[in-house]
């Protein structure tokens, strides 16, 4: 299965109820649910090798960027809405009575296509960090590798605000990965290339200041020159983008960095 190939519209009228009635309905979200369970399986076999790669970037899940607890999370809507059709067939098919057959056909329930489109989001979801990491494995694997220095870091001195600073890389790093930023800025970078290389110039800066025996009130006046500096070499980059709106988010993302 590949996110980018499968016409999601007509997958979704392919499996529509034939009729109105609530059997058919049923019917329909069973066969729909069978389809994209098989997928997602196929999926994950076709892809085992990235999705190990993924997996073993450790990255929390504030980078929204974990394949196989995700998949985890699918195949349980998938199940459960399964398990519900089945259940609402079997009690259609037992009821005797009209009485009955119109207690379950008026029992609420979502229109087809809004469960469709919720099914079908769900598993396309899964398969992005995949399609991403493919198309750029270099930027993600320097990322998992600036936040895991980052946790060395803030294990060795005490005093250093890593998780401060991590917060920004995985909000950094989901709007990169929503498809920001990705335009080359020259011949080999992105702009999210070169914002990544600042942040981590930035890191290391910080990193040697607190490696020195400063005291407290002396490092902290260090630091403001260094954000300023920051700042600036992002807002060079952002200077640079055609998107306004990615422009405005690049620099308000480095003015939250505080």
């Amino acid at each position: 299965m590949s996110a980018a190939k499968i016409n999601w519209q007509a997958l979704n009228e392919k499996f529509a109820p034939q009729n109105n009635s609530a059997l058919s309905y049923a019917a329909a979200v069973m066969n729909l649910a069978e389809y994209l369970r098989d997928q997602l399986d196929d999926y994950e076999l076709e892809n085992a090798d990235v999705i190990a790669e993924i997996n073993s970037l450790r990255l929390t899940d504030e980078f929204n960027f974990s394949t196989p607890e995700a998949l985890s999370k699918v195949r349980a809507k998938i199940k459960k809405f399964h398990q519900q059709a089945v259940t609402l067939r079997d009690k259609l098919q037992a009821a005797e009575g009209l009485s009955k057959l119109a207690e379950l056909e008026s029992t609420p329930r979502p229109s087809f296509e809004l469960l469709a489109d919720v099914l079908i989001e769900s598993v396309r979801s899964v398969s992005a960090p995949v399609e991403f990491y493919r198309k750029h494995a270099e930027f993600v694997n320097s990322a998992a590798a600036f936040y895991h220095h980052s946790l060395y870091v803030n294990r060795q001195y005490v005093g250093y605000d890593t998780p401060r600073y991590d917060s920004s890389l995985a909000s950094f790093f989901r709007y990169v990965t929503s498809g920001h930023l990705l335009k080359k800025l020259d011949t080999n970078s992105t702009a999210a290339d070169f914002v990544l290389r600042e942040l981590n110039d930035f890191r290391n800066r910080l990193n040697e200041l607190y490696r020195k025996p400063l005291e407290s009130d002396r490092r902290e006046r260090e630091v403001p020159p260094l954000m300023e500096e920051f700042r600036l070499n992002i807002g060079g980059i952002a200077s640079a983008l055609k998107s306004s709106e990615e422009r405005q988010w690049l620099i308000d993302w480095a003015e939250n960095l505080k």
